[in-house]
């Protein structure tokens, strides 16, 4: 598949992967782009902090806002669009406090508040998924709304063992790198790699939540991936080049989606 023919959340994170790959050849980090999204931001971010790596642009804005993004980095920034990179604890009873700076930036948006319950259980829920299933050692999360562009885009990272990761390690299963894809398919109808009758639901609805919104889902882990819209579901095999050492969650909603009841999407 020719790359423009990919969605637009999968082509921000592809471009973070020929970022990585050019730093990977020539020892230099570079990006030469007018603008990143959260998609592509929220994994740049773990690879510099692990390679010790600057960035490098010739675009002084695009400088500027990654500089920025980063020296913020769980810091409220009242009045603003966007919310600089939170960092999760390693201890989960700290998330809450942690989040203030995310619950400000959707409390004070007008039009995040139409569907402040819709976004709050999202975020709840897939932070929640991280600590449940990762074992990470780096995890971000991050958000940021477009009115020009008309959508806001949410971001979640970790660093951990990957969806089939977590299959393999909790259930006993056999996913090898080709079929990654099929972990991601399994976790986002409901499966659980938690053992026992549990049901992991809590992803299932937050993807049932997101079409419901009119949003775009792209989930990256491992060597899978898989992008969710109303009216799409398209797997993915990674190449090695396009892989991630954990599990990327971006969402892309429209800001004028009609209020919901999230009642009716929970499983």
């Amino acid at each position: 598949m020719a790359n423009h023919e990919y969605p637009q959340l999968l082509k921000n994170y592809l471009l973070f992967c020929e970022c990585k790959r050019k730093h990977q050849d020539t020892g230099k980090l570079s990006l030469d782009a007018q603008f990143i999204f959260p998609t592509t931001l929220l994994p740049l971010l773990i690879h510099m902090r692990k390679a010790h790596a600057t960035l490098h642009t010739p675009n002084s804005n695009l400088a500027g806002y990654i500089n920025y993004m980063i020296e913020n980095t769980d810091k409220p920034v009242l009045g603003k669009s966007y919310l600089p990179l939170v960092r999760l604890p390693q201890d989960i009873k700290m998330v809450d406090s942690t989040l203030q700076p995310l619950y400000h930036l959707l409390d004070n948006s007008a039009m995040l508040k139409v569907n402040l319950d819709a976004y709050r259980y999202l975020m709840f829920e897939l932070i929640d998924n991280i600590y449940q299933h990762s074992e990470f050692k780096y995890a971000y999360t991050m958000a940021q709304y477009y009115r020009n562009q008309g959508f806001v885009e949410l971001g979640f990272l970790d660093d951990g063992i990957t969806i089939a990761g977590s299959f393999n390690k909790n259930m006993k299963a056999n996913f090898t790198d080709r079929n990654n894809w099929e972990a991601i398919d399994q976790a986002t109808k409901g499966a659980t790699s938690k053992g026992g009758e549990q049901r992991g639901y809590g992803l299932s609805s937050s993807i049932s939540i997101a079409k419901a919104l009119g949003g775009d889902v792209l989930i990256v882990s491992g060597y899978g991936a898989i992008y969710i819209n109303p009216g799409l579901r398209q797997p993915y095999l990674l190449h090695k080049a396009h892989h991630l050492r954990g599990t990327l969650i971006s969402l892309r909603i429209p800001l004028n989606s009609p209020r919901i009841d999230i009642y009716r999407y929970l499983q």
